[in-house]
């Protein structure tokens, strides 16, 4: 869906969804962070010891899927946003270690639901989709905007020429 706003960065996408109010605004960007680099079906079965490196409690730069084991890697903007989601979901302070919330259960998924424990791959895709719609109709109407802008500048600047 994102492929028709080219000019759209990652960044202002997830300054965006921080911007909705939402008590899930950190899990919505932590989703759109992994979403270039991850299948729905990954992000879905994700787990936190999949994320979380025991020794030293940082995010790992990449990570093994549980089904095809073929290999993830995370840049920098996508481990530092599940980092704030792991942080603000298990209320760890900055200068604590994550290597406490591996301790509650490592089994734990990464990105729990209200009715159940995780979310299937079907409903994560249905998430992804109506987030999707409204990034897409904010950006959009946003670039009409601007195009209308521009428009409405290169008409007063012709307004003062004069034809012979």
């Amino acid at each position: 869906m994102l492929s028709s706003l080219p000019s759209t960065s990652i960044s202002n996408i997830l300054d965006y969804l921080s911007s909705r109010p939402s008590r899930f605004s950190s899990r919505n960007r932590c989703l759109f962070a992994l979403r270039p680099f991850l299948r729905t079906y990954d992000v879905a079965s994700l787990r936190l010891r999949q994320v979380i490196n025991p020794a030293d409690g940082t995010i790992n730069h990449y990570f093994v899927s549980r089904v095809d084991r073929q290999r993830f890697h995370l840049n920098a903007l996508t481990r530092s946003e599940l980092e704030l989601y792991l942080r603000q979901r298990f209320g760890v302070n900055s200068d604590e270690s994550l290597k406490q919330v591996l301790s509650v259960d490592p089994n734990a998924p990464l990105f729990p639901t209200q009715q159940r424990n995780y979310f299937s791959h079907n409903t994560l895709q249905q998430l992804y989709s109506h987030l999707s719609k409204i990034v897409d109709r904010h950006f959009s109407t946003v670039h009409k905007k601007t195009i209308q802008t521009s428009n409405e500048k290169c008409d007063a600047s012709r307004s003062h020429l004069r034809l012979i």
